[in-house]
């Protein structure tokens, strides 16, 4: 869901880079 948020990893291929710009990626 947070997808539409990041831009930059829209297909979630780097979980680690979405957790660290959202931050409730990783939770």
């Amino acid at each position: 869901m947070s997808d539409a948020a990041v831009p930059e990893a829209p297909v979630s291929t780097e979980p680690q880079v979405a957790a660290g710009e959202n931050g409730e990626s990783a939770a």
